[in-house]
């Protein structure tokens, strides 16, 4: 199954996950970013070998770097990653 339209939702252990949810790295390289659902996939539609759903998620950070002159900001945007349901905190309450 793919779910890729806004409100698309998914139940994996008690938890809701749907296109659009806020979510937050969680035990991962990427733990700490902040991002969105962007679309799920299951069954035969899975790209990797997780044995629940494929989440593709849109992650962006920003911030402030200090050099020399001073500071100088940068933002990080990374989409398309796929994350498994154990490494993203829900962020967003209620759908």
């Amino acid at each position: 199954m793919l779910l890729f339209k806004t409100g698309d939702c998914l139940v994996v252990n008690n938890v809701k996950y749907w296109i659009g949810m806020a979510v937050m790295a969680q035990n991962c390289m990427y733990e700490g970013l902040k991002g969105i659902i962007t679309e799920i996939r299951t069954g035969h539609d899975i790209e990797t070998e997780n044995p629940g759903p494929d989440i593709y998620c849109s992650f962006q950070e920003s911030g402030d770097i200090a050099d020399h002159k001073g500071s100088v900001p940068y933002v990080i945007k990374l989409d398309g990653l796929i994350m498994a349901p154990e490494m993203l905190k829900p962020l967003s309450l209620q759908r």
